[in-house]
């Protein structure tokens, strides 16, 4: 059996080529890549998981440690990704209020 940290580094380490490949297949025959939908959930599971078994828990506590930084890192991510979602959304797409919602949504959703 192989170990999951072994299978996270070499995932890890050929990534990009993965993805390359992934992409020319798909290319050249999309019909072969339907699956349902339940599938790509399972494949985010899989990189959320080897992306925890790969991070480094000091750099994590040395983060938590500067408090004041932490505190305006996440002000300004959370204001500014929103008000520049809302107004890219209103000045593109002021005649169509859903695809303006799902823009400020978009701006709205956690990310990395």
């Amino acid at each position: 059996m192989i170990p999951i940290k072994a299978t996270a580094v070499f995932l890890s380490k050929n990534l990009s080529y993965f993805i390359l490949l992934t992409a020319i297949l798909t290319y050249f025959s999309p019909v072969s890549w339907e699956a349902p939908s339940w599938i790509p959930s399972i494949f985010l599971g899989f990189v959320i998981l080897f992306t925890g078994l790969t991070m480094d828990t000091s750099a994590i506590r040395r983060i938590t440690s500067k408090k004041k930084e932490l505190f305006f890192t996440v002000l300004l991510k959370w204001t500014s990704t929103l008000f520049i979602s809302a107004g890219l959304g209103y000045l593109f797409f002021a005649s169509h209020p859903e695809i303006a919602a799902g823009v400020i949504l978009t701006g709205a959703v956690p990310s990395a």
